[in-house]
């Protein structure tokens, strides 16, 4: 490989690019920050006003978002500002060796950790719409572990591939960008085949499953609730009429009007709205606020997808030795990677609950 070419920066409208990248870090830390004080508020508060409602359902997805939270704020506080530097550097590294080590390290695990928690939110609305039931009986325990080990884990993994060197390329590449100043993670073949499917592929696959399980759970409760509210009558109900006129024959030698009076009875709770409607509420069906919070992760996922397969598809370029753009265009990718710790406290806004919870923070 010729060191002379293979990293070439070119940019033009660089001042513009860099107060776009500023204000877009600085509404990074801003919000992430305001929405985990929120978040974290709204948890201490429902605790303190009655510890049954640290155990509900809701609070047991508002603490994974709120860890996921303070992963988004890592990326904001620390690897945008560095990579803020870097661009008013004209993309070279002046920070030295240590802070470059310590940049690629962050960066791949917020890239685990945001994976992680993206699986842990999965599951957790895959067992609230899926399993009501037994999703009643998680308590708060069971988030915090589920929590913890969606930080250790990737902490772990990647302190295991940094004091290893799993990583490093066994080419010039990484002496080619100490040479130039450039900070970059240098992968080998094996390491980046064997993780990308391992820690990328595979709990994204996971995490779509899921949903695709969720969206067909709502859509086959939509359908009996359509057909409930086309047939107007509950089978249910329908039953316990037929057992209640079949009693009454059996007692019919006590006298006809009573049997009129009880069938007349039955029949009038059968076309009372409010008996119907207490009916229905003995059809297990999925909860609006986990319909809802289902949704808002939903879109965090087609976030984090949408943000992270173009660096990973020029992650994939490089490592087969396929150089398709230029330095300015590597690192726009790298910030479009960033990019996505931005429009996450966006997303959450769609949520009520999220969206009350800043405004109690805001202006109480």
């Amino acid at each position: 490989m010729n060191n002379s070419s293979c990293f070439i920066y070119e940019d033009d409208n660089h001042i513009i690019l860099i107060s776009f990248i500023s204000l877009i870090t600085f509404f990074t830390i801003a919000s992430n920050c305001v929405l985990f004080v929120a978040l974290a508020r709204s948890l201490i508060q429902s605790g303190k006003s009655n510890i049954s409602k640290l155990y509900s359902n809701q609070s047991l997805t508002k603490l994974i978002m709120t860890s996921f939270v303070a992963v988004e704020i890592v990326v904001g506080a620390l690897l945008m500002p560095l990579f803020v530097v870097e661009m008013m550097n004209d993309g070279k590294w002046k920070l030295g060796q240590l802070a470059c080590t310590i940049r690629n390290f962050f960066s791949g695990c917020t890239c685990q950790l945001s994976i992680s928690h993206i699986c842990c939110m999965a599951v957790d609305r895959f067992l609230a719409i899926k399993h009501p039931l037994f999703y009643r009986r998680l308590t708060m325990r069971h988030a915090l572990v589920q929590v913890g080990l969606a930080w250790l884990i990737p902490l772990i993994t990647m302190m295991a591939f940094r004091l290893m060197d799993w990583y490093k390329d066994e080419q010039d590449l990484f002496n080619c960008a100490e040479s130039h100043k450039i900070c970059t993670m240098a992968f080998n073949n094996v390491f980046f085949y064997v993780t990308f499917p391992l820690f990328f592929v595979l709990p994204f696959l996971l995490a779509i499953t899921l949903y695709i399980v969720i969206l067909m759970e709502v859509q086959h409760f939509h359908i009996r609730t359509a057909r409930f509210k086309r047939h107007g009558q509950p089978k249910c109900l329908r039953t316990n009429m037929n057992n209640n006129a079949a009693s009454f024959d059996v007692q019919s030698h006590t006298g006809n009007a009573r049997k009129t009076s009880l069938t007349s009875d039955a029949e009038t709770n059968a076309n009372n709205p409010d008996v119907l409607k207490n009916v229905s509420r003995g059809v297990q069906k999925p909860d609006r606020k986990n319909l809802k919070a289902y949704k808002t992760i939903g879109c965090i996922i087609m976030c984090i997808l949408a943000c992270w397969i173009p660096p990973f598809i020029f992650s994939s370029t490089y490592v087969s030795e396929i150089r398709l753009v230029s330095l300015s265009v590597q690192l726009r990718l790298l910030f479009i990677f960033y990019l996505n710790a931005s429009i996450n406290p966006l997303i959450y806004m769609f949520n009520t609950s999220i969206r009350q919870a800043v405004k109690n923070l805001c202006f109480s």
